[in-house]
């Protein structure tokens, strides 16, 4: 009988034991999963961003440094109607394509057309995303010439994911599971990493002070080399120089862990264009 009931009692716990561990396999392959596909999505777009923003520098000689000036073109928008044509030479059995413009076409009819599950009103939302998380938007100029020449400007752009997945993005998930703002974490960790900065100066300052001291203390009419290396072993000694030393240390840590951060925020999440190159490539391509 006893056993009866220790075997009723043990198998619901063997259940849930196997279900956590499934869970605890079938979790991070999910995520996995989820991540391809969202990049796969992320990208997708981007690439049909590029098309609309090169159509953009086609018509107005620069890129649209706003999502309105985007949506607004692409609703109402006209650009060359291009027609490509073979015509024979001079040559026999010889032709060359010559490229002619045929009025103008609406931007709605020659790009929005051929990719129906994108709307207007809709460009800034990245996909599989709430309506306010939307793609950053930047453009501007750049100079290609030398510093102490002529000037050589370029147009440039940058359409970024400001809310990726991806840890190796750069991603940040908050309590929902939900992709924090690129921005955002920037700015959170900037505020950080100058809190460190200002806190480790005490340290190094105190450091200094007592390195100075000892200086002193060792005196002069000796080389500074050699001033400055008696110093150092003296204060290798010191419990306070010590205590200091490991205290601005752990600090300095902090403080490259949250620049390794931001630099990875700034760099890594999935973007087409740059604002320090004159590129229209993607960041993955």
């Amino acid at each position: 009988m006893k056993t009866q009931i220790a075997t009723l009692i043990t198998i619901p716990i063997v259940i849930i034991l196997a279900w956590l561990l499934i869970q605890s396999v079938k979790g991070p392959i999910d995520m996995q999963n989820r991540i391809i596909e969202q990049q796969k999505s992320v990208t997708k777009k981007l690439k049909f961003l590029r098309i609309l923003q090169k159509a953009y520098l086609g018509k107005y000689g620069k890129y649209a440094k706003d999502w309105e000036s985007l949506i607004e073109f692409a609703k109402t928008g006209q650009i060359p109607n291009i027609v490509r044509r073979d015509v024979k030479t001079k040559v026999e059995g010889q032709y060359k394509t010559v490229i002619d413009t045929v009025g103008m076409i609406s931007v709605a009819d020659e790009i929005m057309k051929k990719y129906p599950e994108y709307t207007a009103d809709d460009l800034p939302t990245i996909p599989n995303m709430s309506k306010d998380k939307k793609f950053g938007l930047a453009a501007g100029q750049l100079n290609m010439g030398k510093a102490d020449g002529a000037k050589f400007m370029v147009q440039i752009f940058e359409i970024k994911d400001l809310y990726p997945l991806d840890p190796e993005r750069g991603a940040f998930l908050n309590e929902k599971g939900e992709p924090m703002n690129v921005n955002n974490l920037i700015a959170e960790f900037n505020k950080r990493k100058e809190e460190l900065e200002k806190e480790a100066k005490t340290f190094q300052d105190k450091m200094d002070k007592m390195l100075e001291d000892e200086r002193k203390k060792i005196g002069g009419g000796k080389p500074s080399d050699s001033v400055d290396s008696l110093a150092t072993i003296n204060l290798s000694k010191n419990a306070d120089f010590r205590k200091n030393k490991e205290k601005w240390t752990d600090l300095s840590k902090y403080i490259n862990l949250n620049r390794k951060r931001i630099e990875k925020l700034e760099k890594e999440p999935l973007r087409i264009g740059s604002l320090e190159e004159a590129t229209d490539k993607g960041n993955w391509e």
